[in-house]
């Protein structure tokens, strides 16, 4: 079956799009090709008339024979936020109640200005743990009404960060049996997953690495370089706020570059051996992506149909 993942890169105004066409069966789903489109230097997705974009998408989307293909949204935004709040195990109306009101001090009138979603887990037997990812609510409609303007089915919307533990996991890329930190690499910016048990948390930072072909290699090597020893500074501080870790496993994984001398850079800045996941070449430069097409029992999966509330 033909499925699109549509990730959607906004930060703040700006807004480019990454097209992933997908074969899907019930054993795998494999890449097929990319496409990238950036909106020129200056437009504003939501504040300009986006139809010529609905054009160009398209086009790319017809030329590549997937009229018509399901279509997954992606979203990898700097406006999308997620609280942690951690409470005594209550029933279920009593949590929802003492969520309302934290939230409620938190963020005046949240259920009104946001579309929110939330998934727990436990700390202890006495304490739960609830993340809530908010995105702006009115914004969020401007993006599922540009989306159904493509006349292509909105199967789900999903979290790019997020949906890559779910890729880490369905792919078996690692050694589950130990604990470990895992760093994908993309082109515009890094996640870092903590797994003890199951994926514990997710950090994201806002730096990656595009391999740009008009660089000559010593360029490139440098520009890889600088952004890895960012990354190397991003990952010291997850070890340090994760308690009792034992940082012995440490995978590197650069979506668009699979030169070993990328985990030696990496080695070298943390002081730790850094690994490359097991080898799986039709996964690995997609691993960002992939996971938005899997089966998500505990991550967060927006809706994709929402009503503005007006305000009296």
């Amino acid at each position: 079956m033909k499925k699109i993942i549509l990730n959607m890169n906004q930060s703040d105004l700006h807004v480019s799009f990454d097209i992933v066409f997908v074969n899907s069966t019930l054993l795998k789903s494999t890449v097929v090709k990319t496409e990238h489109i950036a909106l020129e230097k200056g437009v504003f997705f939501f504040e300009k008339d986006m139809s010529y974009v609905i054009s160009l998408l398209e086009r790319v989307i017809n030329e590549n024979g997937y009229q018509k293909a399901p279509i997954t949204l992606s979203l990898n935004s700097n406006n999308l936020f997620i609280e942690t709040i951690e409470i005594p195990r209550l029933t279920a109306q009593e949590e929802k109640k003492a969520l309302q009101i934290e939230m409620e001090r938190l963020y005046n009138d949240y259920q009104d200005r946001f579309i929110f979603v939330q998934k727990s887990s436990l700390v202890n037997k006495q304490v739960k743990r609830i993340k809530i990812a908010l995105y702006d609510r009115v914004r969020y409609k401007e993006i599922l009404n540009f989306i159904k303007k493509l006349k292509h089915p909105l199967t789900k919307v999903v979290l790019t960060p997020y949906s890559l533990g779910q890729s880490l996991s369905s792919n078996r890329l690692c050694d589950f049996t130990k604990p470990f930190v895992f760093v994908n690499i993309s082109t515009l910016s890094t996640v870092i997953i903590v797994y003890r048990k199951n994926v514990e948390s997710y950090h994201i930072s806002n730096v990656g690495i595009d391999k740009q072909e008009d660089l000559d290699s010593n360029d490139y090597y440098l520009l890889k370089r600088d952004a890895i020893k960012l990354i190397a500074n991003d990952v010291k501080q997850v070890l340090y706020n994760t308690k009792n870790f034992d940082a012995r496993n440490i995978y590197l994984n650069v979506e668009n570059d699979d030169d070993e001398n990328s985990c030696d850079l990496l080695s070298d800045y943390l002081g730790y051996k850094v690994m490359k996941p097991i080898e799986k070449q039709e996964v690995l430069p997609y691993l960002s992506y992939l996971g938005s097409l899997s089966v998500i029992n505990n991550g967060y999966i927006f809706p994709t149909r929402i009503q503005v509330s007006k305000k009296k």
